[in-house]
């Protein structure tokens, strides 16, 4: 018919028939809520890195390990595809069978993803704990931490007379420390080996470092957040009993890692309101290494904050002490003590 145009293709008319969340689904198969890390598995990656989140009212997507995967709904299936944003839609259309489109340029095929079998995929394992009174050498460790048993009591610290994961009870490894930190309000656990080797999964679970199924974004003590004073994010339950003893504060909430998807946005809101009602600063203080350095970067440009960091000569003498409680065992919690001095940091009372 004369003066009919042949339909082009935008982003409104596939949104009237399909929302963003279905073609995060179909592109991402590890995508199941807003705000949980999964597996990129367009990039075969065997450690979760990926999360989908809602950023006013679109969702959006960010790789904390390829920052090249960021964006929304429709940059996902260009990074998928390797193609532009006109064959970007296409493919939606196609896929989802939307039929806005009738006749269609050459396109890239459907995806071909990292199958399950061809990586390990991690689900979070079912770990209990049997605990027993500490022994001198546990002691003597949170000793040089500025913790009694008491403390660590109150804190959730415990120590095993057995550990079972996924059912099957784990053998002791004689002299390996082992440390299990109860989230009772998860019903989860997190096991932490301080003299374990860092990136050793190829061992068998009672070697590991770390163990836990306590959720990547789950923030610790957030409610001690309230009232006056400084605020402070550590990175781990031992760094915060450390702050706590050194700077004589209950303002301290502990994330499970340090990357920006282990920091909630309800954390981020609580400490902004806090401090921008009462006058606080807010400090992360994280490891010196790059890890460490990264997450403190992040919250220090994008979040306003101050960061304190453990002094890099500590890591040129050793490249096992990255953070502050390494600093108090090996040294003395006196020269923590006297690093924050210099760097006149205190819990702002």
């Amino acid at each position: 018919m004369k003066g009919d145009k042949k339909r082009t293709l935008c982003a409104k008319d596939i949104l009237e028939l399909v929302d963003e969340y279905s073609i995060y689904r179909l592109y991402l198969p590890d995508f199941n809520k807003p705000g949980e890390i999964f597996l990129n598995t367009l990039r075969g990656e065997k450690n979760p890195s990926m999360m989908v989140k809602w950023s006013g009212v679109h969702l959006k997507h960010s790789d904390f390990g390829r920052d090249e995967y960021r964006g929304g709904c429709f940059d996902l299936v260009m990074q998928a595809f390797h193609c532009n944003y006109d064959e970007a839609l296409q493919i939606v259309d196609r896929d989802f069978n939307l039929g806005i489109v009738e006749k269609k340029r050459n396109i890239p095929s459907v995806i071909k993803w990292t199958s399950p079998e061809e990586i390990e995929i991690k689900y979070p394992p079912v770990i209990k704990v049997i605990p027993r009174p500490a022994n001198k050498l546990e002691l003597d460790y949170w000793g040089k931490l500025c913790q009694g048993e008491s403390e660590l009591k109150r804190e959730n610290v415990f120590f095993p007379k057995s550990i079972f994961r996924n059912g099957k009870r784990l053998p002791q490894v004689k002299d390996l420390l082992t440390f299990c930190y109860y989230y009772p309000e998860l019903d989860k656990w997190k096991l932490y080996r301080p003299f374990a080797e860092k990136n050793n999964k190829n061992l068998p679970p009672q070697y590991w470092k770390w163990d836990s199924n306590v959720p990547n974004d789950y923030v610790d003590k957030l409610e001690t957040i309230i009232g006056p004073g400084n605020n402070f994010v550590a990175k781990g339950r031992k760094d915060k009993l450390l702050l706590q003893c050194i700077l004589e504060t209950d303002k301290i909430i502990v994330v499970q890692a340090e990357n920006k998807f282990a920091m909630s946005q309800k954390a981020l809101d609580t400490l902004k309101h806090n401090s921008s009602t009462y006058g606080g600063v807010n400090y992360a203080v994280t490891d010196n290494d790059n890890t460490g350095k990264q997450f403190s970067w992040w919250l220090t440009t994008e979040h306003n904050y101050k960061h304190i960091n453990a002094p890099d000569k500590y890591l040129m003498e050793n490249p096992k002490k990255t953070d502050f409680p390494d600093i108090a065992y090996y040294y003395d919690v006196s020269v923590v003590k006297d690093y924050f001095k210099l760097k006149n940091i205190t819990n702002g009372l």
